[in-house]
């Protein structure tokens, strides 16, 4: 806790001195996300890249509000949800030596008939918490607060460091029995150099942590006489049935928190291969391990897991008196093997006491995730970092694979996906108004191996008490393959106040999702409004 009010403070005192001093240099027009979208090293993970920050200050607050309703939903989706939150953030140059960046935001998210997984991310998990049957589905509920702060300060002409942190906390609630409430705790910490390379460029190194923690808690409301069973999924689907109670994975009396912990490198490395053209790379390396249970000599560890994550990101910049063309490029691979615990009681004759004690684990679970990403920008007139057209266009490919494993039984799945994505902006300026307009399209479509099960070769005893929930897996392997057009249309308003000194606006999107040859799905649409207002200075 005081380590919350710490980081808060810091971010406050950072946001609250950027807009003391805002006024100082301000072009009237100036968009703070174009601003990050300019400087490659603002997009990166070294925060010793905030002095190429290419404004002495710029700041925002927003509030910010979302609808969503459809039928074509994944399987821990809402069909009917909500959204509200809150924005403020500030790039700030305290000096020729030292920049500030500081971030603090607001969500509350509310979503009718949701079940399935009973984690906030499942797709990050290394196993799945989900409901084994379909009719206990009700409301659930998300509040979360994230607090980032970062600096970058010059110790010579060439040599530079930085540092960031980055504060995530939430609340996860299911009102419905069986209800869950998590509590998240997501912290990352960055530390990292640049050296600057003369007139071939820069070269930054910074080192990655992450902790993660989410922990659970099941209860029930009330007195019942109904059992609520839990399927613990190794993948697939694919496991153990558990009975509300006392202890296990979804134990009454249990907290048990899945804990993640990140540490890693970036190296990057920005060519200046001519005056207008610069190439920026960034090589990541990570090393994830992590458990869930808690670490005792009394307790239970249930699982382990661990993973490598590579990661590159590159952007070719070309750089004209009144454009801007930027090429992205983006590749990741993690492997994540999975082990469930085989534990047992072993009680101490002096004292009475049961201790923990562990065979050798089993193997449940491989799942690679890799991903491959290409998008080229224009951006044309961006007078006061603020252009007159914007042309995006890209695609990307993203493949899942996992195997699962109880021997002598085993579950693979493959899922592939490719998305495609056009979108255009207009920013037109008369006087003191400015007028946006965006228009956007995608399409989205894959294939795989929903389900390839078998037993092993030479296997005699292909008994288990495992079991599954098919109707998630050909749900969400439907979601993720089927053929799906999004179109999208948005309009921005923003006019010029206080002598011209802030730039208030008001902005609408409306997103809606088409699925073609739906099987699974409750149907083949989804609609998205959302809707913002907040000032600039």
């Amino acid at each position: 806790m005081h380590k919350t009010v710490k980081i808060a403070a810091f971010i406050g005192g950072v946001l609250c001195y950027a807009f003391h001093s805002h006024a100082q240099e301000k072009t009237p027009w100036t968009d703070l996300s174009f601003v990050r979208q300019s400087e490659a090293w603002l997009t990166g993970n070294n925060a010793a890249g905030l002095k190429y920050t290419p404004v002495d200050t710029i700041s925002e607050i927003s509030f910010s509000g979302a609808f969503n309703k459809g039928s074509f939903v994944n399987y821990n989706q809402s069909d009917q949800s909500y959204s509200y939150g809150g924005l403020a953030e500030s790039y700030y140059r305290l000096n020729k030596k030292v920049v500030l960046f500081g971030n603090i935001s607001y969500n509350n998210f509310t979503g009718k008939n949701m079940g399935a997984s009973a984690w906030i991310e499942p797709d990050f998990a290394p196993f799945n918490i989900v409901e084994y049957a379909d009719t206990t589905r009700g409301e659930k509920s998300n509040e979360s607060y994230l607090l980032t702060g970062a600096t970058s300060i010059d110790l010579s002409r060439k040599l530079t460091i930085g540092g960031k942190i980055k504060y995530l906390s939430a609340n996860y609630v299911k009102k419905k029995d069986l209800r869950h409430l998590n509590m998240l705790m997501d912290l990352n910490l960055s530390l990292g150099i640049l050296y600057q390379l003369g007139t071939l460029g820069e070269m930054g190194l910074n080192y990655n942590y992450r902790k993660r923690v989410e922990e659970t808690n099941f209860d029930t409301y009330g007195n019942t006489d109904r059992t609520y069973s839990t399927l613990i999924s190794w993948g697939t689907f694919w496991g153990q049935v558990e009975g509300f109670g006392s202890e296990g994975f979804t134990g009454e009396n249990d907290n048990n928190p899945l804990v993640d912990k990140t540490n890693g490198l970036s190296l990057q490395l920005n060519l200046h291969i001519t005056p207008r053209i610069r190439y920026f790379n960034e090589f990541t390396l990570n090393k994830r391990e992590g458990y869930f249970g808690v670490q005792s000599d009394q307790t239970i560890v249930y699982t382990d897991h661990s993973a490598n994550i590579y990661i590159y990101k590159g952007r070719l910049s070309y750089r004209r008196p009144k454009a801007l063309h930027q090429l992205h490029l983006q590749a990741s691979n993690e492997k994540l093997e999975n082990w469930k615990t085989n534990y047992y009681f072993d009680a101490d004759p002096a004292s009475g006491i049961d201790y923990v004690k562990y065979n050798t684990p089993t193997k449940v679970l491989l799942r690679t995730n890799r991903q491959i990403a290409v998008e080229y920008q224009l951006h044309i007139d961006y007078t006061d970092f603020n252009p007159a057209w914007s042309f995006v266009a890209g695609a990307s490919y993203k493949e899942r694979e996992q195997k699962v494993s109880v021997y002598p039984l085993y579950r693979n799945q493959s899922v592939n996906q490719f998305i495609g994505n056009l979108h255009v902006k207009r920013n037109i300026v008369s006087d003191k108004n400015q007028y946006t307009f965006l228009l956007g399209s995608s399409l989205s479509s894959g294939s795989g191996t929903a389900l390839d099960a078998g037993t092993y070769a030479g296997s005699t005893d292909n008994s288990t008490n495992y079991r599954s929930t098919d109707f998630n897996l050909y749900r969400e392997y439907e979601y993720l393959t089927a053929t799906c057009i999004t179109t999208q249309a948005g309009f921005k308003y923003a006019r010029l106040l206080k002598q011209n000194k802030i730039r208030a606006f008001v902005e609408v999107n409306y997103e809606r999702k088409k699925a073609h040859d739906i099987e699974y799905s409750n149907g083949n649409s989804f609609n998205t409004i959302r809707f913002n207002i907040g000032c600039s200075f």
